[in-house]
């Protein structure tokens, strides 16, 4: 599992992407100047993304306006701050995947004894998520999130 923000460049046209696309969605998907997410690690992000937006589903593509797109890196961020501050942060992530409809099999071994450095990444990955959904917000009036 790769805990980090992918460009077009490192991934493959394939569904075990998650695309966030800047703007509103035109037809065309894996796009240069899109970010990825691998389809294991959106898991421990989907719960916050259905406190945004209530009608979010994993197989679909939506668009949050700029608002929305405010708040979800505002939750990004608290996210990244709290597994940082987390006096277990694999009990903080575990409530990540939690929120998740279910938990994939091989979100396990993240889950497990040892993986601190991992927990780490996720938070240092949130919070570059928050940050390109912020200049991507102001750039494009909002932005999409294309699922599988």
């Amino acid at each position: 599992m790769r805990i980090e923000l992918l460009k077009k460049s490192e991934v493959s046209d394939g569904s075990q992407f998650f695309e966030f696309l800047p703007g509103k969605y035109d037809g065309k998907c894996w796009k240069e100047e899109s970010v990825y997410l691998e389809e294991l690690v959106m898991g421990f992000f989907e719960g916050v993304v259905k406190r945004v937006l209530p009608s979010y589903s994993h197989f679909a593509f939506q668009y949050l306006d700029a608002p929305a797109t405010r708040t979800l890196a505002e939750d990004l961020k608290g996210i990244g701050t709290a597994i940082q501050e987390a006096r277990e942060p694999k009990v903080y992530i575990q409530s990540l995947a939690d929120q998740n409809d279910s938990v994939h099999p091989d979100m396990n071994p993240f889950l497990s004894e040892g993986s601190e450095q991992a927990g780490l990444k996720l938070a240092s990955l949130a919070k570059q998520l928050a940050e390109w959904l912020e200049t991507e917000a102001v750039k494009y009036g909002g932005v999409s999130i294309l699922g599988l």
